[in-house]
């Protein structure tokens, strides 16, 4: 199974949670092809809703940064992490993308 699979990003994320504590607010990924994933204080799920910070980024570079073969600030400097909203909020996310 391939890990840029849905199931497994929202796996690495609790597990991500589980170990690093989540943000204070809410932040949703936007990835091409899936329902959106949002993020924050009550855990992970999958569907819309309201977000402080969007970021946008397929599936295959999410899983990358999750598993750490792709580092996240170069991901974003080379346009792969496009982010929207709260920009300094969005700086704090470390405990969820290392």
């Amino acid at each position: 199974m391939s890990d840029a699979n849905i199931e497994t990003i929202i796996a690495s994320l609790n597990d991500k949670i589980a170990a690093n504590g989540g943000p204070e607010f809410p932040v949703k990924f936007v990835m091409p092809g899936e329902d959106p994933v949002i993020v924050g204080p009550d855990g992970v799920s999958q569907g819309e809703g309201e977000a402080e910070v969007t970021l946008r980024v397929t599936a295959e570079n999410l899983a990358g940064v999750l598993t750490g073969r792709i580092n996240p600030a170069m991901a974003f400097i080379a346009g792969k992490i496009q982010v929207e909203g709260d920009h300094s909020k969005a700086s704090s996310l470390r405990s969820i993308l290392l």
